[in-house]
């Protein structure tokens, strides 16, 4: 891994994050695949840490 860090390249282990409230599987899923596409730079509408969720709750 430092090696791959020190090249440049990014370590991105498949850990979801519970702090956007996933409510099944699918949600909890898709925090790994949002992670994933914004490191790859794509334009996304995602959760972000401190962000207000849709539907007005933390």
């Amino acid at each position: 891994m430092k090696l791959i860090t020190e090249a440049g390249g990014i370590i991105c282990p498949a850990s979801p994050s519970f702090y956007s409230r996933p409510e099944s599987f699918e949600d909890l899923a898709a925090t790994v695949v949002d992670r994933i596409l914004d490191l790859a730079g794509f334009e996304l509408d995602a959760y972000r840490w401190g962000e207000e969720k849709a539907g007005g709750s933390k």
